[in-house]
C-alpha cells in the first residue's frame, strides 16, 4: 500500500511531467479547416503600407475598432 506522502509526491511528479510536456512539445497552431492561423499581410496606414514581415522579431498588437455599432463599439474605440 502507498502511504499518503508517497502518493502526494507521485501525483506532483506526474503533474509536473504533464505540465512540462504541454509546455515543451511544439504543436502547430491550427485554424478552421486545419489551416495554420495567421500569415503575412499588408495594411494601409497614413505613413504608407505596413507589412507584417517588416515587424518580425517585435511584439505586434493589432486593434480593429468599428465605428458603426450602437452599443459597445463607440466606447471601445474611444478607449483605444
Amino acid at each position: 500500500m502507498i502511504s499518503g506522502r508517497k502518493l502526494t509526491w507521485l501525483v506532483a511528479a506526474v503533474g509536473l511531467a504533464a505540465a512540462l510536456w504541454l509546455l515543451l512539445v511544439p504543436r502547430p497552431v491550427q485554424g478552421p479547416g486545419g489551416l495554420p492561423k495567421g500569415g503575412d499581410f499588408t495594411l494601409k496606414s497614413a505613413d504608407g503600407p505596413v507589412v507584417l514581415a517588416d515587424l518580425r522579431g517585435k511584439v505586434v498588437l493589432i486593434y480593429f475598432g468599428y465605428l458603426n455599432c450602437p452599443d459597445v463599439c463607440p466606447t471601445s474605440v474611444a478607449a483605444a
